[in-house]
């Protein structure tokens, strides 16, 4: 009896074993799916692509951009994208350095950060500025395996004054 139960034992241990490295698997492949996801977006905005852009947005999304109140539903977050795909200071860098991504034990939903310098064109002086912005997005899995943006919020990180730090 006590040696079945030392091979039960053993049997599971090796079963979690090979379950924790299934996680480790299926949370690198969360992350190739979502990098993939952005990658195709931040390529739809370099060729000015509207449909592109928005196409990794679920209907009921809900997008933040700085100085603009925030866009609900996928044709409120186009018409947003048409205005900032329209400004000829566009640019986005992201810092690959600072990408961060959180995956739920499901695997269902994720949620990636990360900062970026933003230049546009600023509404009151007219002339081109860049901005460091934080983004933090909220992906959920749909039920044919493809990712889709249920939540984008990209804030502006302040100016420390030099006397402050």
């Amino acid at each position: 009896m006590r040696k079945s139960l030392v091979i039960a034992a053993a049997a599971l241990s090796l079963l979690g074993a090979c379950t924790q490295k299934a996680k480790t698997v299926e949370r690198e492949d969360v992350i190739a799916a979502i990098s993939k996801t952005e990658e195709a977006q931040t390529a739809a905005i370099g060729r000015n692509d509207l449909n592109g852009a928005v196409a990794v947005f679920a209907e009921d999304a809900t997008l933040y951009t700085p100085g603009m109140p925030p866009a609900i539903g996928r044709e409120a977050i186009k018409a947003v994208n048409e205005r900032v795909l329209k400004d000829p200071a566009l640019n986005i860098v992201i810092d690959e350095a600072s990408r961060k991504f959180w995956i739920s034990a499901n695997g269902d939903l994720a949620t990636t950060t990360y900062t970026s310098a933003w230049t546009h064109t600023d509404a009151i002086s007219g002339k081109p500025v860049t901005e460091r912005l934080v983004s933090q997005t909220t992906w959920e899995r749909q039920a044919d395996g493809t990712w889709q943006n249920v939540s984008d919020l990209n804030a502006i990180y302040p100016v420390v004054p030099a006397e402050v730090k």
